[in-house]
């Protein structure tokens, strides 16, 4: 005769077993992913397709009542400048939006799925609708001030369009924010990795390369490269590639860097020496070896902040040194081998105490 009182026993449901628990447990969790990837796809997808779709039509709507060629562009003086066909209008807020919005879903529900923090989840799908809505306003915006126009020269100023689009994209990501449930508390300080031990005299000095993914170092020579066309188009305008050319040599800069640990603390410099970011030893309070996913928990590459309050270079996605400081948040800093490299701050940091 089984004893019901016995703890044991995996069919007294008094008393379920540890497995149990587990699944149970396990059950509780996927049906929570399930629950917020739906709401993701609710707000980071559908409600910025219907916006999209919604102002689509009105212009749809609007074009027998349009110049042809329209107004697409407006010079400083607040005068059209540049024209073309209003179905290029229409093509460009229903390509860019569609592909942003799908884009920002995705990076939503990957993060959901590594684990990343609420507040980093909801910030990604808050930027679908809020982009949704300024692009919306900003281009039926400047259509609306040329309906029943003969000529679309005679559209008056858009600086009040692009203000309407600001303040309607301000309260979109509001409202959205208030109205994305929050999946809990941000996850516990890491782990430090066990120090290594030195000798009194005894000189470590660890030091690796980081770069960003190829698809990123392509960014500035594409700017670059983008540099070069208004020189050839007009050589008085040599001014406007060269203030490209130096923004692309900046972007490239901060992609590739230089980590190094040794008895002053961690170091990161660009290829040319320039230093991006230092924490002193003697403001380490520990080290970590930690996983980063660069887009969904810090938004991107270079040098970044997340809504934790973590900041540093974050260059790939992977292993990342994490030190707690005495003096501020967490600094995060990607690069291989991190595991290493946290012992070795945590041995120095050791020693000088």
């Amino acid at each position: 005769m089984s004893n019901p009182g016995n703890p044991s026993n995996p069919g007294n449901p008094g008393n379920p077993s540890p497995r149990n628990l587990a699944s149970a447990s396990a059950a509780a969790v996927d049906r929570e992913k399930r629950s917020e990837r739906r709401v993701i796809v609710l707000v980071g997808l559908v409600l910025p397709l219907v916006v999209i779709a919604a102002s689509v039509a009105l212009m749809i709507a609007w074009l027998p009542r349009l110049p042809d060629p329209v107004a697409t562009h407006w010079g400083p003086s607040g005068e059209p400048d540049g024209f073309g066909s209003p179905w290029a209008a229409i093509g460009l807020l229903a390509a860019i939006g569609v592909v942003f919005s799908g884009l920002m879903t995705y990076t939503a529900v990957r993060a959901v799925a590594r684990g990343a923090e609420p507040a980093s989840v909801r910030l990604t799908v808050v930027f679908s609708p809020v982009f949704a809505v300024l692009l919306s306003v900003i281009i039926a915006g400047s259509l609306g001030l040329q309906v029943d126009l003969d000529d679309a020269t005679e559209a008056g100023d858009v600086f009040w369009v692009f203000l309407a689009a600001a303040a309607a994209a301000a309260v979109t990501g509001v409202l959205t924010w208030l109205a994305l449930p929050s999946r809990g508390s941000n996850p516990p300080t890491p782990t430090p990795e066990p120090a290594v031990t030195l000798e009194p005299g005894e000189r470590a000095v660890w030091t690796r390369t980081v770069s960003a993914p190829r698809q990123v170092l392509a960014v500035p020579v594409a700017v670059g490269a983008l540099g070069l066309v208004p020189v050839f188009l007009d050589p008085e305008m040599w001014w406007s590639s060269a203030l490209l050319i130096l923004l692309a040599a900046l972007i490239a800069l901060v992609l590739v860097a230089r980590v190094t640990v040794d008895s002053s603390g961690l170091v990161v410099r660009s290829l040319l020496g320039f230093r991006m970011l230092r924490v002193r030893l003697a403001d380490v309070v520990s080290a970590a070896s930690v996983e980063v996913d660069p887009v969904a928990e810090f938004g991107g590459w270079g040098m970044r902040f997340d809504s934790r309050g973590r900041r540093g270079v974050v260059l790939a996605s992977g292993p990342a040194i994490q030190v707690e400081r005495s003096s501020g948040g967490p600094i995060v800093v990607t690069v291989d081998d991190a595991a290493t490299a946290a012992a070795l701050l945590n041995g120095l940091v050791a020693r000088a105490r």
